[in-house]
């Protein structure tokens, strides 16, 4: 675990996108797609939670628990499991897509007091029942803000924030998170504040990484890495700082962790 050796992980969440596609092809399921989020019927968030719940989710914690060598544990949970994420719907129009709205984050904290990793799903109760289907960088955003997280580390194919030059900006410092906190939840006009007051440009919705880094530091977290790169590029976040391949987003919130 490469980012375990200079970063302590805590909390792992995951998606799945990819996956979820190659299963609703084989089940002869049609997707469609509003803003870049999945269009979730019933049948399709079927589809959603057993892929994601199931087949990745138990992927990572084994892959976590082999690398770990009996030190480091893992363990498998959705948003559903002890109510970690309780979601409002999002859109009508997108079916099963929620909004993160509340979380158990005590339950997060008493796991990492016995040094269990907990890997999530990105999949949300509903108030009434309900399964819920979440974009994986929005929850994993929306988990870090709500256990106030010291940092959350995006893995991702883009190379990070970058400024008018087109290159990587290693570092935005907390007035230029700050000038934008009056537009929470307004993506799109946040992103252009930004660029316009600091020349920096963000991820744009429906990348690997966008809102989630960017609504952990609004809510609650004190860090928020873009990494560009793979789980499997063995690059440490350190090394992915030092060669202008990840950007560190910085907020003035105290870590709770």
């Amino acid at each position: 675990l490469s980012l375990h050796d200079a970063l302590p992980i805590s909390v792992i969440v995951h998606g799945g996108g990819p996956m979820i596609n190659d299963m609703l092809k084989r089940l002869d399921i049609p997707s469609s797609f509003v803003n870049g989020k999945r269009v979730t019927d019933k049948a399709t968030m079927d589809v959603v939670e057993m892929v994601l719940s199931g087949l990745v989710n138990k992927r990572i914690v084994q892959a976590v628990n082999e690398a770990g060598g009996g030190v480091v544990r893992a363990v498998g949970l959705s948003g559903k499991d002890a109510n970690l994420m309780v979601c409002d719907q999002t859109n009508p129009d997108l079916g099963f897509v929620g909004t993160p709205a509340e979380f158990n984050p005590e339950f997060l904290r008493s796991l990492h007091r016995a040094e269990i990793i907990p890997v999530i799903a990105p999949i949300g109760a509903g108030r009434n029942g309900e399964t819920f289907n979440v974009n994986g960088d929005t929850a994993a955003g929306a988990i870090a803000a709500s256990l106030r997280a010291d940092r959350l580390l995006l893995l991702t194919d883009v190379a990070g924030v970058k400024n008018a030059e087109g290159n990587v900006v290693t570092e935005v410092t907390p007035e230029a998170i700050t000038s934008i906190m009056p537009y929470e939840g307004k993506w799109e006009v946040a992103s252009e504040a930004l660029k316009s007051a600091h020349g920096i440009t963000l991820p744009g919705p429906g990348r690997s990484t966008g809102k989630g880094d960017i609504r952990a530091i609004w809510t609650g977290a004190g860090q928020a890495m873009v990494l560009g790169a793979r789980l499997d590029a063995g690059l440490s976040a350190h090394a992915a700082l030092r060669d202008r391949k990840s950007t560190r987003l910085n907020s003035s919130h105290e870590s709770h962790l």
